[in-house]
């Protein structure tokens, strides 16, 4: 059974991307292994953390590269992913070794991407989120990338009304990811 590993690009306890998240994984029930990361003790990326790394980049870095997919949920900072995911990213697209000609945790790493937010449906968060992925040899599923826009009554109640189509295009996107990870 391939395994999906679930990252959460914001770190509020009642995000709605991880409320989306969750019924991302009850279609997944059965058809693959799911783990959702947890990096929230992940330090800021810098250079000098780098050797030795510290024990969180470590794990974080090894569930990364045990995973056969990558399914990242991506809240909308100011038209780009919070500075938690991209520190994340930052992380993972450093080399496993000293040299980058040896690749990094990533290279090659299949992953899809959905984004719950407000009117923009999470749409420059997706495409920052491709350019950065590409940029780091990511194997990216292009198609049925799921952006699901809110209304503004959803942010004032902090409560995610999902509808129906919604939760059609994440079924699209479910399978889709299973078929992609299994190429």
């Amino acid at each position: 059974m391939k395994k999906i590993l679930i990252i959460i690009g914001s770190p509020k306890k009642n995000s709605f991307n991880k409320a989306f998240a969750k019924q991302a994984m009850a279609l997944l029930q059965g058809h693959a292994a799911i783990e959702v990361l947890d990096f929230h003790d992940l330090p800021f990326m810098s250079p000098d953390l780098e050797d030795p790394r510290p024990d969180a980049v470590n794990r974080v870095l090894q569930k990364v590269q045990e995973a056969d997919g990558l399914w990242i949920f991506a809240s909308e900072y100011n038209l780009g992913p919070s500075a938690y995911l991209k520190n994340l990213l930052d992380w993972c697209s450093r080399p496993i070794s000293h040299h980058f000609e040896d690749g990094t945790y990533v290279t090659g790493k299949k992953v899809t991407f959905t984004s719950v937010a407000g009117r923009s449906a999470g749409k420059y968060v997706l495409v920052a989120l491709n350019q950065m992925c590409a940029y780091m040899g990511m194997d990216i599923m292009k198609e049925h990338q799921t952006g699901v826009g809110l209304e503004q009554a959803d942010f004032d109640e902090d409560i995610p009304h999902f509808r129906e189509e919604h939760f059609l295009m994440l079924e699209r996107q479910v399978t889709s990811f299973l078929a992609f990870i299994s190429q």
